[in-house]
């Protein structure tokens, strides 16, 4: 029973990974380990380079103004509904 509700709580899972009541997907993470790689390391870094690099094109204040305008509505709900969740 507890592993249906494993991923429901981070530290659920930590606890039921560490007491072996459920296995880690070893294999399944090493066949994919180069997309991990990709996504961890290249486009994370070239995401937060382009971020930077966008913020210093807009100035200060119109990269606040893009934040609050077209951000927000898009990451605000999700954000809610996470800390409303984790209450």
């Amino acid at each position: 029973m507890l592993a249906q509700f494993a991923g429901d709580s981070p530290g659920l899972t930590a606890i039921a990974t560490a007491t072996r009541y459920v296995s880690t997907p070893v294999g399944d993470v090493e066949s994919v380990g180069w997309q991990f790689a990709y996504i961890i390391g290249i486009a994370s870094v070239l995401g937060v380079l382009s971020w930077n690099g966008g913020n210093k094109l807009l100035g200060v204040t119109n990269a606040g103004r893009f934040r609050h305008t077209v951000i927000w509505p898009l990451i605000g709900p999700i954000d809610v509904l996470i800390m409303h969740r984790s209450l």
